[in-house]
């Protein structure tokens, strides 16, 4: 009765955080990136759209785009209609995040349910689910690809590990076609998937016709369908965005310098709470965290006790693939470590890994004691990240573009100084509003 009461607790509060996004999908002012997606992709072709036959390549997020334009076939030409893809990227992730966490942390609903709100939580994240961009579709797709492969990993019976195993391979193909960026998430599970399977193999003893045989029956043809459909959508579109030059979001100091402040500064939204080195003392708590894993995860080997199939050192590792596979893109081919939104999927990762490493540091000490300790840290730190978000709350402004948080009210004085004069208005503006400045002009007309 409890868990269950829990579970209807935990099903209402991630309802409020969707209704929260629908709420600002009516309410945000349409963004500078959102009007180039609908302004400048989504009124054209299918094909146009499919082989980047359009302006500003970057922007044309394919499956987001292709959905907006089906959206606002459907609904119309407003903000809503606009982030109803968003809106279903939000239910994935919600849903995806649900029984990823309840599958992996492998706890009661009481306890399952706290790093479930700390996952759901993050405002820089919480921004994209209202926004008509990829981002949202690929954090929903990306959440049920990865609960897949875990799924895979811990079925025993073969026909739902070729189901599990294909399913995520989908629906990882389907966060890469919402976003590129996540093609690091892909290639890290994927390899992970090829490295779980190699150490099954080596514990029978197989031909080497055998080996083949069985690898590519139960991994490699499962699979193979994602591959050939990322490769066929995506190869063109790959090519035309690095002949224009248009692979140009990211830094070039390092990792930790472009991609993990980038993404700490965006967490907390502005807020600094008084605190000029917040963003230093995060980092601070991040390394330990990082350092207090990798000490986690060497205690078993210090001990020469058998690891299993641990779900944190598989996690951890998921982890550190998708960190390694940026650093091998810049050096081999000069690719930009990601930033900001394009590194949007490190958030969720760090903090199941977070999650799942407090609850390994509880197993491997016994001393009760210390253990509630370990729970009320864990607790403070949810509540913490939970009251940060409630504090950031809003329905007129995003993180990355601030400055269009009024256009639509403006474009709205224009169109009733427009029908009070009977003629034209002509107003001038920076680079930055036109985009969303003319989608109002056409919504208003």
């Amino acid at each position: 009765m409890k868990d269950e009461k829990c579970k209807n607790l935990i099903i209402l509060f991630l309802g409020l955080i969707f209704v929260y996004s629908c709420l600002r999908s009516c309410f945000l002012s349409i963004t500078h990136d959102e009007a180039i997606t609908v302004l400048y992709h989504s009124q054209h072709s299918f094909w146009d759209i499919v082989y980047y036959n359009t302006p500003i390549l970057s922007n044309n997020h394919l499956l987001n785009t292709l959905l907006v334009k089906l959206s606002i076939a459907l609904f119309g030409f407003n903000e809503l209609a606009v982030r109803v893809p968003a809106l279903l990227g939000h239910l994935l992730y919600l849903t995806g995040i649900y029984q990823l966490i309840k599958f992996v942390y492998r706890k009661s609903d009481v306890f399952f349910g706290i790093p479930i709100i700390f996952l759901v939580a993050n405002p820089f994240v919480l921004d994209f689910f209202s926004l008509a961009r990829g981002y949202s579709l690929a954090l929903g797709f990306s959440a049920w690809g990865i609960f897949y492969f875990f799924k895979w990993k811990d079925n025993a019976e073969p026909r739902m590990k070729l189901k599990c195993i294909f399913l995520s391979s989908i629906y990882l193909f389907l966060s890469v076609l919402s976003n590129l960026s996540f093609l690091n998430i892909y290639l890290a599970v994927l390899l992970l998937a090829v490295i779980l399977k190699l150490r099954d193999l080596s514990k029978v003893d197989y031909t080497f016709k055998g080996f083949l045989a069985e690898i590519s029956a139960n991994l490699f043809l499962p699979i193979t369908p994602s591959v050939i459909l990322l490769l066929t959508t995506l190869i063109i579109p790959i090519k035309k965005l690095i002949q224009a030059n248009e692979l140009y979001f990211g830094g070039t100091h390092g990792f930790w310098q472009d991609t993990v402040r980038s993404l700490v500064s965006a967490s907390l939204y502005g807020n600094n709470y008084g605190l000029d080195n917040l963003n230093l003392i995060i980092e601070i708590i991040i390394i330990i965290f990082l350092i207090g894993g990798v000490a986690v995860m060497c205690i078993p080997f210090i001990q020469k006790k058998k690891i299993g199939d641990n779900n944190f050192i598989l996690w951890f590792s998921l982890m550190m693939i998708a960190y390694l596979s940026i650093e091998v893109q810049h050096a081999l081919l000069g690719t930009k470590y990601v930033i900001e939104r394009a590194a949007i999927y490190f958030i969720y990762i760090y903090y199941i890994f977070i999650a799942l490493f407090f609850e390994k540091l509880k197993e491997l000490i016994k001393n009760i004691f210390i253990v509630k300790i370990i729970n009320y840290l864990f607790f403070t730190i949810v509540v913490v990240v939970f009251i940060h978000s409630v504090k950031t709350v809003n329905f007129f402004q995003t993180y990355e573009w601030k400055y269009d948080s009024n256009t639509n009210k403006v474009m709205q004085e224009i169109d009733v100084l427009v029908n009070q004069r009977k003629n034209e208005v002509t107003i001038g503006a920076d680079w930055e509003f036109e985009p969303s400045l003319n989608f109002y002009k056409i919504k208003y007309n």
